[in-house]
């Protein structure tokens, strides 16, 4: 089937919402510098009945330098604001690193014509809340739900002896003691080895009405070699899992794109840096239990068991202590930039 391509003008209401305003993320370390009185026109093309949008003049609007690396292996857009920080795409690729950390589009970015783009869903609903964060739907932070994966009959991976059921529900503990220490009401799906359904820990979300959602896993692979760290959030109603065609369903998890973005952005970029593991990003699927728990959701995959060399690290305390501290770390930040603007004469809340 040809693909039909067609140039417009954009002007649809988010996209202006987003070009009239600056953007922040984590407390200053992503920075974009808006154009005033202008107002934004950008173009976009249809591939496949998805609209892709111009990158090239988004970052021009921001007054962002672009560059651009064409050769016969690749071709790449890296746009650069007036601090230095970087966007890179890659075309015919769902990678994407901000920052210097991965995460995933649904859909590849399109090179077409001199023009790199970017499917339209994966700018308003995912790169667009981690790079300006005002936008997303202001939360008190005060209630974590931590969901150690597996348990009882289901042990998840196991690997030389070490079985995943275990290992999320000591990382859970680990975690939990340092959530209360920093002023947070920690509630967890399971506080030992026993049998728990997925749709369970929905319920136990939707019951006990968290703040957020976090379920903790570690991973494997069929190859040894395969090592580092993923977050998991779910994908946008009608557009793909990461590595399907599996068009995601209106689900409970999905009504919180925006604040998920954020959140699981935040937290590899803190679990990569605190650990220097392998960074595989962030990525996006419809999880049972982060599309069906109805509150702000990511798994995270702290790394290989199936590696030996990152499986001896997860067994180490001291790792552990790292793991645990950067995800904190993760959800201080998030907590911190979502919070409600405090009425005027309220002292400021620390949860440290």
């Amino acid at each position: 089937m040809p693909t039909t391509i067609r140039h417009r003008l954009l002007l649809l209401a988010a996209v202006l919402a987003w070009l009239t305003s600056g953007a922040i993320v984590g407390g200053g370390s992503w920075r974009l510098m808006a154009a005033e009185s202008q107002r934004p026109v950008i173009h976009y093309i249809t591939v496949n009945s998805r609209k892709y949008l111009r990158l090239s003049e988004i970052a021009r609007f921001y007054k962002c330098a672009v560059s651009q690396k064409i050769t016969s292996k690749e071709k790449v857009l890296t746009i650069t604001n007036r601090l230095g920080q970087k966007v890179v795409f890659t075309a015919d690729s769902v990678k994407c690193t901000l920052d210097g950390y991965q995460v995933n589009f649904c859909y590849k970015v399109i090179f077409r014509n001199g023009d790199f783009h970017l499917e339209q869903t994966d700018f308003t609903n995912f790169l667009d809340p981690i790079l300006r964060t005002q936008t997303i739907p202001k939360r008190k932070v005060k209630t974590i739900m931590l969901d150690p994966g597996h348990g009882g009959k289901d042990q998840g991976t196991e690997q030389s002896g070490t079985k995943e059921k275990d290992l999320n529900l000591l990382l859970a503990k680990r975690i939990r003691s340092v959530l209360q220490r920093r002023g947070y009401t920690v509630l967890m799906t399971r506080e030992k080895d026993m049998d728990l359904t997925l749709a369970s820990r929905s319920a136990l979300c939707a019951a006990k009405k968290p703040d957020l959602f976090i379920s903790l896993h570690c991973n494997a692979h069929s190859e040894a070699s395969v090592n580092g760290i993923e977050v998991w959030i779910a994908n946008p109603v009608g557009v793909p899992s990461y590595g399907t065609t599996t068009l995601g369903k209106n689900l409970p998890g999905t009504k919180f794109h925006s604040s998920n973005a954020l959140l699981a952005y935040l937290t590899i970029k803190s679990l990569v840096k605190a650990t220097k593991a392998a960074d595989r990003g962030v990525r996006r699927k419809q999880l049972y239990v982060i599309s069906h728990s109805p509150a702000p959701s990511m798994l995270v995959e702290f790394g290989f068991l199936s590696n030996e060399a990152e499986r001896e690290k997860i067994l180490s305390a001291e790792y552990q202590d790292k793991l645990s501290a950067a995800l904190c770390d993760a959800i201080d930040q998030f907590a911190k930039v979502t919070a409600p603007k405090p009425a005027p004469g309220a002292p400021p809340k620390n949860h440290r």
